[in-house]
């Protein structure tokens, strides 16, 4: 996940802004709102296991 992470933090600027370079900076932000928004979809559908239903520590401990 961190490999993932630091990938990231190195390619996305220089692919956003190669993007940027032969269409828009509108355009080539897209694809950054799109994963945005899909993480944020994709998160609701995850099983919380880290909080009670009661508001209690999770039964894990």
């Amino acid at each position: 996940m961190t490999v993932a992470g630091y990938g990231s933090f190195i390619a996305g600027p220089v692919l956003v802004g190669s993007l940027a370079a032969a269409t828009s900076l509108r355009t080539a932000l897209l694809p950054l709102v799109g994963t945005t928004l899909g993480i944020a979809l994709l998160a609701r559908r995850v099983p919380d296991l880290g909080v009670d239903k009661r508001g209690g520590r999770s039964r894990m401990e």
